[in-house]
């Protein structure tokens, strides 16, 4: 069963961070010639939103950093309307060399109304 984390976010901020993936006995996954996935949709519509960068930073430990995008000019900031909170869900894929697919992560990204424009 996937791990449940819930990614908050204002519309005019990017969600940057280092994430450990682990496996059920809370060891690092090898992510040497792992694809890795994150997309943000509609729960609805199943209409795409966005997806993350995502750089492996150190593969044998399950390292990576993974970016988000909800600035201004990011699809992510411009879903909805501006002064409304959003519930969009998500979902992290891993896929192995052989094609096989493993959702190690999943919950909402919650966006929220930001202040500071440009």
């Amino acid at each position: 069963m996937p791990a449940h984390m819930n990614i908050y976010l204002q519309r005019n901020e990017d969600y940057a961070a280092s994430w450990t993936f682990t496996d059920d006995a809370d060891q690092p996954i090898d992510l040497t010639d792992i694809t890795i996935a994150l997309q943000v949709r509609d729960k609805l519509s199943q209409t795409l939103i966005a997806s993350a960068e995502i750089d492996v930073t150190d593969a044998a430990a399950g390292e990576a950093d993974i970016i988000l995008r909800a600035s201004e000019g990011a699809a992510l900031a411009a879903y909805g309307a501006p002064i409304q909170t959003a519930n969009l869900h998500y979902d992290v894929r891993l896929t192995d060399s052989e094609g096989v697919h493993l959702i190690v992560v999943s919950g909402l990204v919650i966006l929220s109304r930001g202040e500071t424009r440009a």
